[in-house]
């Protein structure tokens, strides 16, 4: 009995030992992708800085300084969108990815001027009628 158990006990450590291997494997993968991970967040972060500062912030600046002329405002949006193509994405990439990001802004609706057209249809009454304007179109 104490050869089977002595036996099973050496089984026991071997597995002991083969988990611990796995679980310090799986421990380094945990760890790199914490790292990963805390990079892409201060990526995002830092991104997020970027835009703030070099998109909202003018806009801002451009709607409190009295852009309420369509150009500017069109100018700024413009502006906006160019930062937007710069953006691949907001929490980085991996190895042979690509990605897009693209900024939505809701604005007040902008009202154009209505205008008036006025047109004037003039009538000519025919003394002869339908029939005798038909013969004297096709039948002369």
């Amino acid at each position: 009995q104490l050869s089977i158990a002595s036996e099973q006990l050496r089984v026991g450590a071997e597995e002991l030992s083969i988990g611990s291997s796995e679980m310090a494997t799986g421990t380094s993968l945990l760890n790199d992708g914490a790292k990963k991970l805390t990079q892409g967040a201060e990526e995002l972060n830092n991104g997020i800085s970027k835009f703030n500062i070099e998109g909202i912030d003018k806009f801002k600046i451009g709607l409190s300084a009295g852009a309420s002329d369509l150009e500017e405002i069109i100018l700024v949006k413009d502006e906006l969108l160019k930062l937007s193509k710069n953006y691949g994405t907001f929490s980085g990439l991996g190895e042979n990815m690509t990605g897009s990001v693209k900024f939505v802004m809701r604005t007040d609706e902008i009202k154009a001027k209505a205008i008036t057209v006025t047109k004037t249809l003039e009538t000519k009454k025919e003394d002869d009628g339908f029939f005798k304007w038909l013969i004297a179109k096709y039948l002369k």
